[in-house]
């Protein structure tokens, strides 16, 4: 997941920020394990690789979302204040 990260797939994330990301992913993929016992070993690894998208791309989205609402408090800032 670092690799990820340090890509420039997500920006933004602080360390807390991906230990909860961290957490998140395991708690999902320790309830699918704990539902779905019988799963080969392939089948494991493909849903792991799914959940991790999957928090990655809400973590990306998320991390968008707050740089424009930034860059649009800034604007106004700019507008209100000169």
């Amino acid at each position: 997941m670092e690799s990820f990260i340090q890509s420039g797939y997500v920006i933004g994330i602080t360390k807390p920020g991906i230990a909860n990301l961290e957490k998140k992913i395991m708690s999902e993929m320790e309830a699918f394990v704990r539902d779905n016992p019988k799963l080969s070993a392939d089948e494991l690894v493909k849903a792991a690789k799914q959940v991790t998208m999957r928090h990655l791309s809400m973590a990306r989205t998320d991390g968008q979302r707050e740089a424009k609402i930034k860059s649009r408090l800034q604007e106004l800032q700019q507008d209100r204040w000169g």
